[in-house]
């Protein structure tokens, strides 16, 4: 693919997760890249686009010339590709100083005792969930527990009442239900559910005017800066700013796969939750590349169990859902699995490896320790080897192999030893070596000892044999 084929503004192209291989191709060939407009750009106008690190940063620190409110000279910009009145209202399409402003009052309501009652209030109702969960023996875990959580922990900290949670919920998901490549379009569904959201903010954001409660926005809703002006949120930026923060805990859960992935192995697809009730579910499998990328659908695959084959080996695996009510279908997929592993994986693997201890000089004993070992090893065969002073050249030492303990020799002198185990199960054998020694010495001569007048045993030479013997001695080369 050539980066002029890429169409950053399709929804399609980020249906299996962040495409990766584009924004490498996009690196590659310009990293800064004027995107040409597409049926979803705005008013038939292109936009830069700019994906490497060094770039981004700079655009980011400098609002003057990148702003997230303003899109050149069009009455609207912000941080989506459609234009967007709530740009400059919204925390995520404001500049600088009214974003600082704005995080500064927002941060008013993360006070220790705010965050000091979150935890406190969650840690409550976690056991509500789990308790349910034990009660009835069995749970959709994603469903029951952790798509719960997020949601209950924004409406702790916005003061929402925890029987309108599942309804906002609902508005919010279908604000996000894109079912084709346009992102954030006008449809008359979405607007009808940002309406029900933001009429429900306004109610609350006007009840905790009058009364204020012990939560979040209930603060954000009375905090002041002095000298700022104005010194507190608008009803329009604090709408904004209930909006943003309940869609961040009431998002849909994608699918997901469980089980080991490994030839051989059956992987188990979730299809995540939905809204809108869908009355039908299809499922497929789809082989991808070890990024997750360039996915074919592997056909006759359409339950949720799939059982991995040689062909999924150095592959990944995604789950793809499709669901359909009565007005229309649309298509989900799981993140893809960890690299595909041939079956014999199942081999024994060395996790800690074998090791060496004793002196290594001529005459001395050393024993070998196996390590230890994962997947079960049911036999273990032990070698020694002579290696070069480096560890390297290593040999098998005949005649010592098949035991822990090995008595160094005079062949061993100026050499290193290693000692390898090789582990076998039912699925293959692995071998494992240990790290040299240090270099092999020669055994240093132990003098005889001193007699009781502090002679040798045989007896204290005269002066003139002494010198006679030592000269002995040097022509031998035993003494320097």
């Amino acid at each position: 693919m050539r980066l002029a084929e890429l169409d950053l503004t399709d929804l399609d192209l980020f249906a299996n997760g962040f495409p990766h291989d584009a924004f490498a191709i996009h690196r590659r060939e310009a990293p800064v890249w004027w995107h040409p407009p597409t049926a979803h750009t705005p008013g038939g106008e292109g936009f830069w686009s700019v994906a490497t690190h060094a770039e981004s940063l700079a655009v980011l620190s400098d609002a003057a010339t990148y702003s997230s409110e303003r899109g050149g000279d069009r009455a609207y910009g912000g941080t989506i590709l459609p234009d967007s009145s709530g740009a400059g209202l919204a925390l995520n399409m404001m500049d600088d100083p009214r974003h600082h402003r704005v995080r500064q009052l927002v941060s008013r309501g993360f006070t220790p005792r705010t965050i000091a009652r979150l935890a406190t209030e969650l840690e409550r109702r976690t056991a509500t969930l789990l308790d349910a969960v034990a009660a009835r023996g069995a749970c959709d875990f994603v469903v029951d527990v952790a798509t719960e959580l997020p949601m209950q922990a924004i409406c702790i900290l916005l003061g929402v009442p925890e029987a309108d949670r599942h309804e906002l919920f609902e508005c919010t998901d279908r604000c996000f239900d894109f079912r084709s490549g346009d992102a954030f379009a006008e449809t008359d569904e979405f607007r009808a559910a940002m309406a029900e959201v933001l009429t429900y903010g306004s109610a609350l954001i006007a009840e905790k005017r009058r009364r204020p409660t012990d939560d979040m926005l209930s603060v954000v809703i009375h905090a002041e800066l002095p000298g700022e002006d104005p010194p507190a949120l608008s009803d329009q930026e604090l709408l904004f700013f209930f909006s943003l923060l309940f869609a961040a805990g009431s998002d849909t859960t994608p699918p997901t796969i469980s089980g080991t992935p490994q030839e051989g192995k059956t992987l188990t697809g979730d299809r995540g939750v939905w809204s809108n009730s869908p009355t039908d579910f299809q499922y497929y499998w789809l082989r991808c590349n070890k990024n997750g990328g360039s996915c074919s659908t592997i056909g006759g695959e359409h339950s949720r169990e799939y059982t991995l084959s040689s062909g999924d080996v150095d592959h990944t695996i995604r789950f793809r859902v499709r669901a359909r009510n009565a007005d229309g279908t649309t298509d989900a997929t799981s993140v893809p699995t960890a690299i595909i592993v041939s079956s014999t994986a199942n081999q024994p693997v060395n996790t800690t490896p074998p090791a060496i201890s004793g002196t290594p000089q001529q005459g001395k004993v050393l024993t070998g320790s196996r390590g230890t070992w994962s997947n079960s090893p049911t036999d273990y065969n032990y070698y020694w080897l002579r290696c070069d002073k480096n560890g390297g050249s290593c040999a098998t030492i005949g005649g010592a192999g098949g035991s822990t303990r090995y008595t160094l020799t005079s062949a061993d002198v100026g050499n290193t030893i290693r000692f390898r185990v090789q582990a076998k199960n039912s699925s293959g054998t692995t071998i494992a070596t240990s790290i040299p020694t240090a270099v092999v010495q020669k055994t240093t001569p132990t003098p005889p000892p001193p007699a009781a007048n502090g002679c040798p045993a045989g007896g204290c030479l005269s002066a003139r044999n002494y010198a006679v013997q030592r000269i002995d001695l040097n022509r031998k080369g035993d003494v320097s």
